[in-house]
């Protein structure tokens, strides 16, 4: 299992919890990595011990009928992933963090009133698309980050989150997530505001893309953009390499009393048929590939080492199925963030330059 540089703090922790005030951490100096490694290690391996032994997937067949579960469960029966096209496509629209820019405004509209403004960047000639999602933050800064990584050699759909930024949440709910939950029924999921801006966008690039189609797609989020990468790569295999930043971490092994973030990442909706961990391997096969980074001195959440515990196990996993995972522990920064390190890795592994 590689990893980007890991330092390790004289501080003992495993995973912390999604807090609102984030306390900032100092990174150590790289001495003090064997004894905190040493420090860990049989909690690390207890904790490995009981996500392997909880493992439900077994055979091919399981990865299978799993995700056909999961997009039961969220579009329910008969429905499966969007097929449509966006509601309105606007070209021509004026961007001043992306000067020059092609840009084609999608909009999409849901159930609930709910509205989601995806955001088409094109180039010339690009034979490779790649979804980026910023998440809950409204930091434009991170949008033009995520999006600059890869715009000159990509075609790029910009998605937010539900409420956040352009899009119009729920007419009975506000953009607090959690609201959502009062939405759940027999007949509807709340996550289809998640994944449907994803699939119905994903559909509009490929009817639109180069002459020949594109010849990559992947995925790349942070934080709640980092769940939404793993979950919705997990259901949708047109998805060929997926990066989640800062997203989760399985829940079968979370400290307990951990606040693990909104309506979405704890909703029984998903977790009463996967675990995360289960839902990283999805995302990772029949052929595909998916890299998980945490940042280890992360102030505001999935911080700490617990990826230790189970990195190589799905990598191996994944492998058995015919794909790849990889988990990235960073410890190049102590911000809720894609490090420079990081950028740079997903950038190289996806284009392979």
């Amino acid at each position: 299992m590689k990893s980007i540089p890991i330092l390790f703090s004289a501080l003992l922790f495993l995973a912390g919890p999604c807090q609102a005030d984030m306390q900032w951490r100092t990174i150590p100096a790289a001495g003090q990595m064997e004894a905190e490694k040493a420090a860990l290690a049989p909690q690390l391996k207890e904790l490995g011990q009981k996500l392997a032994n909880d493992f439900r997937i077994k055979t091919a067949d399981d990865v299978t009928s799993l995700r056909r579960g999961l997009i039961a469960a969220i579009w329910k029966p008969g429905n499966g992933i969007p097929g449509r096209l966006p509601d309105k496509a606007t070209p021509g629209i004026i961007d001043e963090d992306f000067p020059g820019a092609d840009i084609t405004r999608l909009d999409v509209k849901m159930a609930k009133g709910a509205l989601s403004r995806v955001f088409f960047l094109r180039g010339k000639g690009h034979k490779c698309l790649m979804i980026t999602h910023e998440g809950h933050d409204e930091d434009r800064e991170i949008r033009k980050k995520l999006v600059d990584l890869f715009l000159n050699d990509c075609d790029v759909l910009s998605i937010a989150m539900p409420g956040m930024g352009e899009n119009r949440p729920p007419k009975s709910c506000g953009a607090d997530h959690d609201s959502f939950a009062k939405l759940v029924s027999e007949d509807f999921s709340p996550l289809q505001f998640f994944f449907d801006p994803t699939a119905v966008s994903l559909n509009y690039a490929l009817k639109n893309a180069p002459q020949g189609g594109y010849e990559k797609i992947g995925m790349f989020g942070l934080s709640g953009g980092g769940w939404t990468a793993a979950v919705y790569s997990a259901l949708d295999t047109r998805i060929q390499r997926s990066y989640a930043v800062a997203g989760s971490y399985p829940r079968v092994i979370m400290p307990p009393g951990k606040d693990v973030g909104d309506y979405e990442q704890s909703t029984p909706e998903l977790l009463s048929l996967a675990d995360y961990s289960e839902i990283y391997l999805l995302a990772s096969v029949p052929g595909r590939r998916h890299v998980q980074i945490n940042n280890v001195y992360d102030p505001y959440c999935f911080d700490g080492w617990l990826g230790l515990s189970y990195g190589q196990f799905l990598s191996d996993q994944a492998k058995k199925y015919g794909g790849s995972y990889e988990l990235m522990l960073d410890t190049t920064t102590n911000h809720h963030a894609v490090s420079e390190a990081a950028g740079q890795f997903i950038r190289k592994d996806f284009l392979g330059k």
